[in-house]
């Protein structure tokens, strides 16, 4: 955001015009923000297959250069367990951690 953007939403916020909460909504969403692996703004080639090798490495536990349906589902059930917080079972909206990627 260029400095004058940043200055005139200071000032609604600041004023009353617009809140706090209503310009974080306003913020573009970055669907591929994942793969902008030095958060330029821009995804190139090679950091989007960067990122896809680091995962496909993670899912392939035994490393045969194959990821199974076992390991793929261990690597969910795992995700899920690092979700549930506090064991029950379940996950609830207050488990989920905060969405990342925003600037």
């Amino acid at each position: 955001m260029s400095r004058s953007i940043v200055l005139v939403a200071a000032s609604a916020v600041l004023f009353g015009v617009v809140s706090a909460s209503s310009l974080a909504l306003a913020q573009p969403r970055r669907p591929l923000g994942w793969a902008d692996v030095n958060r330029d703004g821009v995804i190139t080639r090679e950091e989007f297959d960067q990122v896809r090798a680091r995962r496909f490495e993670r899912l392939d536990t035994n490393k045969d250069g194959v990821v199974t349906r076992e390991e793929f589902m261990a690597a969910e059930v795992r995700a899920f367990e690092r979700l549930d917080r506090n064991k029950d079972g379940k996950i609830t909206p207050d488990e989920l951690p905060p969405r990342r990627g925003r600037r």
